[in-house]
């Protein structure tokens, strides 16, 4: 894994190269892959991983450049890699992609980001309103767009439910954020639902 990444990072001097994520599902022995990306590439279109790519928040399949990390530091939260990476990424000049599934993220049942019933669960409102907040200018469109899908998706998952009213109240929020995002704008689904 790590020596197809250092070499892809050194060929295209990207910041971060990525990789696909393997979802391992401890109780059922499920596995599920996902393409981050169509294409294999080593000049990611930024804005477009931003706002389309699947595994975007995720920190376990990526590599860095060490200066990536001058500036940023997780936080204590669940969702201490949301809260970082949409900005982190919104700063790089370059991005490469490796379409190989070289990262296996266990999921555990009972866990946190399984189960739903943690109050900590909260942080991803925090998350998102940082991602947004935080992001370079240059990709502000793109990080939006992310956020207001994320977040519908998270309206869509079953576990979720019991924080609806937090959803709510944080649409209610960035409603202002969403109605200036042109992306939000020519997207109808997203548009409606926000």
């Amino acid at each position: 894994m790590y020596a197809t990444l250092v070499a892809t990072a050194e060929r295209s001097h990207a910041q971060i190269v990525v990789c696909d994520v393997r979802k391992i599902y401890a109780a059922t022995h499920r596995t599920t892959s996902l393409l981050s990306l169509p294409d294999a590439t080593e000049h990611v279109a930024i804005a477009a991983y931003l706002k389309y790519g699947l595994n975007n928040a995720y920190s376990g399949n990526k590599l860095y450049a060490r200066s990536c990390w001058q500036k940023y530091r997780y936080q204590r939260m669940v969702y201490e890699d949301l809260d970082i990476l949409l900005d982190m990424l919104s700063c790089c000049e370059r991005v490469a992609y490796v379409q190989q599934p070289f990262y296996n993220y266990y999921k555990h049942a009972g866990s946190t980001t399984l189960d739903y019933t943690n109050p900590r669960l909260f942080d991803i409102m925090t998350a998102y309103q940082d991602a947004i907040e935080h992001a370079k200018v240059t990709y502000q469109d793109a990080v939006t767009y992310c956020v207001a899908k994320r977040i519908l998706i998270n309206l869509a998952t079953p576990g979720f439910a019991d924080y609806l009213a937090e959803f709510i109240e944080l649409i209610r929020q960035l409603r202002p954020t969403f109605e200036a995002s042109p992306s939000i704008m020519s997207d109808p689904a997203i548009k409606k639902n926000l």
